[in-house]
């Protein structure tokens, strides 16, 4: 079943609907988990549009540290393509969390707010970084669609 991300606040409707991708062989197949870097051609999101992925603490340990995002813990375990946000999302206005080399690292803490002004989540877009957006699991919720 397909769900879509909304914010708690004001029930604004924060992602596309999206489809979870399993942590097995197959899902983890559909996913594109190359080094980011700076000769690359493209942006690196490691999750297809429309798809969600709920990563652990055990599979984060196969990738090295420095190209996930760094706000992994009990809650914030979800991982969505960039694109897969809707437009009521906009970035957070203090310029201490748009620092980063070719684009917003997200290291500073989260940095996306929805138009109600809830602090939804961290977008991690720099040219060393996978591309991924992981919503606050406290300040969202998900609907079935």
């Amino acid at each position: 079943m397909s769900s879509a991300l909304y914010c708690k606040n004001c029930d604004a409707q924060l992602t596309r609907r999206l489809d979870v991708i399993p942590l097995s062989p197959e899902g983890v197949s559909r996913c594109n988990f190359v080094e980011p870097g700076e000769n690359r051609v493209a942006e690196v999101a490691p999750v297809p549009k429309g798809g969600k992925l709920c990563v652990d603490a055990e599979f984060c340990t196969e990738f090295p540290a420095s190209w996930q995002p760094n706000s992994i813990d009990a809650e914030d375990t979800v991982w969505i393509n960039p694109s897969d946000l809707t437009s009521v999302l906009h970035w957070i206005s203090e310029v201490s969390y748009h620092v980063g080399r070719d684009g917003v690292d997200g290291n500073n803490g989260p940095n996306k707010l929805c138009k109600c002004g809830a602090l939804v989540g961290t977008e991690y877009a720099d040219s060393y970084q996978w591309h991924v957006f992981v919503p606050i699991a406290r300040h969202t919720y998900w609907k079935e669609q």
